[in-house]
């Protein structure tokens, strides 16, 4: 971060962070654990073309509360942050 940040903004800034990743985690370990479960167990949520999880989204809506894309999920977003213009 650059320059003076007021410590109530930098802690606004990192509990949303954390709180991206947690969901982002949630949401993937929770869709892994069925998919094995269920005999598949080469799936990987994150590496799932978004057009292919949105055929879902409302059933993971329904039961979790909140969807993320594969691409939007936090481990994603930060795999790509280096060459992200609008992260950099």
């Amino acid at each position: 971060l650059r320059g003076s940040v007021d410590g109530w903004d930098f802690k606004q800034y990192v509990l949303g962070t954390l709180f991206y990743r947690y969901i982002s985690e949630k949401l993937t370990d929770y869709l892994n654990a069925e998919e094995r479960e269920a005999g598949d167990t080469e799936f990987d949520y994150a590496a799932l073309p978004d057009d292919e999880a949105m055929a879902e989204k409302d059933n993971i809506v329904q039961i979790l509360g909140f969807f993320i894309p594969p691409s939007e999920l936090f481990q994603n977003v930060l795999a790509r942050a280096e060459t992200n213009e609008s992260l950099n």
